[in-house]
């Protein structure tokens, strides 16, 4: 039986892995940034949380899963805001096991989003076709090229048509074939397997880097963005788009802190005026050399000019400190005030709840900075609704204190 280490989402300290074999080594390698590595001078590693929650299976006797105590439910709900797809229905998401993974997760997002989109119809697009044919049609490959045909009475033709078969939906269909091989939540597969009947005329084709990166969002098919975003998630975890390596390492991650910055920034557009995300501003020199300018690109502004500055945190927002007590996080403090003082407005850090709400001001030099938290397990992510009353009263009363 396989060894599974445990990590809570949240848990700072990791767990210390010791004895691995150089394909346990290569496993933790591929899978990047999704867990957090330090290698240590005896061979050991020490593996901790970094933002995801998710599996991976270093060999066969030792696996290593990070788990979330955010129900399956409001994770799904907060997925959905934050890739701006097709809600989950809630009495679906509270439905699914409680042993139910990531990739239980994904498969379900994804194939919401993919059905959504069959049902308007799979986005068609001019794509160009070489052929063989009795006929001349289109562009004509001349013989004694590269691409001429060999075969007699046959002339090979360049064609533009205009069909299913683009890149986007090549991204779809290899994604969910790809599922279709793998274990998923009963009342999934014959979901899957009626979608997949959509895609026929679409090219079965390796899930490669190149393949994803053809997948170009543009004003066109911009309806694609969650479906493509949620695609690159599952071939990542799968790691189709390295078919020639010999290490495996089978993983499945979902970002957590990706998901609860663009959940809380869609959320508050949703609620409040003026808010935008990932805006970035410039700070220039005052002197010296080299002047180069400073670039920062604050989580969310709301108000233009900006009127309170949000950085969202996916961490616990109290830290053990040298003494044993508890204390907040100082670079997070600091990276608050130097938005707020950027932009002369007051700072907010949001955190997800832990062990208790944290709401707590400061004002320092005139800049003000405050601590909040969001209950994400409470039914229907009702703690969003409450963030955005906080929010909305303080700019109510004041934008310059908290």
């Amino acid at each position: 039986m396989s060894e599974l280490h445990v990590l809570d989402e949240l848990d700072s300290g990791g767990v210390v892995l010791a004895d691995l074999t150089r394909g346990e080594r290569r496993a933790l390698a591929a899978v990047g940034n999704r867990l957090r590595v330090e290698w240590r001078p005896d061979g050991s590693a020490r593996v901790g949380p970094s933002g995801y929650v998710g599996s991976v299976q270093l060999s066969a006797e030792r696996a290593v899963a990070v788990t979330t105590k955010v129900p399956v439910g409001n994770l799904l709900m907060l997925a959905s805001l934050a890739y701006r797809s097709v809600p989950v229905p809630h009495s679906v998401g509270s439905g699914l096991y409680e042993a139910s993974e990531a990739s239980d997760w994904l498969a379900l997002l994804l194939l919401a989003e993919v059905e959504a989109l069959v049902s308007t119809g799979l986005r068609s697009g001019y794509v160009t076709v070489v052929e063989d044919l009795p006929y001349v049609r289109g562009r004509l490959r001349f013989e004694g090229s590269a691409t001429a045909s060999l075969r007699a009475g046959l002339a090979r033709c360049e064609v533009s048509d205009f069909m299913a078969d683009t890149p986007e939906n090549r991204v779809l269909r290899a994604t969910l074939e790809a599922l279709g091989s793998r274990r998923l939540l009963p009342g999934l597969r014959p979901r899957l397997y009626e979608v997949l009947r959509a895609f026929g005329t679409v090219s079965l084709v390796p899930a490669t880097p190149a393949l994803l990166g053809a997948a170009r969002i543009t004003r066109l098919n911009q309806h694609y963005e969650p479906a493509l975003e949620l695609c690159r998630i599952v071939l990542e975890g799968i790691g189709l788009q390295y078919p020639g390596s010999t290490t495996t390492a089978p993983a499945f991650f979902f970002p957590m802190a990706e998901v609860f910055e663009a959940a809380v920034a869609n959320y508050l557009r949703r609620r409040l005026p003026g808010v935008r995300s990932q805006v970035g501003d410039t700070v220039k020199a005052a002197g010296g050399s080299p002047a180069r300018p400073l670039t920062f690109r604050p989580d969310v502004t709301i108000g233009d000019p900006p009127l309170l500055v949000l950085d969202t945190k996916y961490a616990r927002p109290e830290i053990r400190n040298a003494f044993g007590g508890w204390s907040f996080d100082n670079s997070h403090a600091y990276q608050a005030a130097f938005y707020a003082r950027a932009l002369d407005c007051p700072g907010v850090l949001v955190y997800p709840r832990v062990d208790r709400d944290v709401a707590t001001d400061f004002v320092i030099r005139g800049t003000a900075i405050s601590l909040l938290t969001v209950d994400l397990s409470t039914p229907g992510l009702a703690g969003l609704d409450a963030l955005a009353n906080t929010l909305q009263h303080r700019l109510a009363a004041s934008p310059g204190l908290p």
